[in-house]
């Protein structure tokens, strides 16, 4: 069963993400684009409704910091991103999405959900209500686990 489910989690992941990275590579803003994990940052920045600090998004997307500083600075040179300081910290640095980051934001959202729409579509309501449930299941156990110190 372990070997079925890597198996299909391997082929999902693979496949999944090459579609999802060609849906977000073809929209452009000003002839610019960006890539998949660049608009996994829009998108927390977008969920997190203001502005946020480098720290504090690398943390909410799990990764470390230094992955978190190049894909900012790509996302700030193409004026996706704006870093204003922190009023209370002059020292700090405070993310926020520009007009055209929201545009392009946007854009490959509404890409991504139509990708993602065809996909469930052909599950039927009811398979992909079990679905998503089933998933959202695995998804906090995979935190809980992780939160208590279960990485190995």
């Amino acid at each position: 069963m372990l070997d079925r489910f890597i198996d299909g989690y391997t082929r999902t992941y693979l496949f999944a993400l090459k579609e999802i990275d060609q849906a977000i590579e073809k929209v452009e803003i000003d002839g610019k684009r960006i890539s998949t994990e660049q608009f996994f940052v829009l998108r927390e920045l977008q969920r997190t409704g203001a502005g946020i600090s480098a720290t504090a998004l690398s943390n909410r997307l799990n990764v470390n910091k230094s992955a978190i500083t190049a894909k900012i600075k790509n996302l700030t040179e193409k004026g996706f991103l704006l870093r204003t300081t922190n009023k209370e910290d002059k020292r700090a640095v405070i993310l926020e999405m520009s007009a055209s980051g929201l545009e392009i934001f946007k854009e490959c959202e509404q890409a991504m959900k139509s990708l993602i729409n065809r996909w469930l579509s052909t599950f039927g309501k009811e398979n992909s209500e079990k679905l998503m449930t089933l998933y959202d299941q695995l998804v906090e156990t995979v935190i809980n686990l992780e939160t208590q110190g279960g990485r190995h």
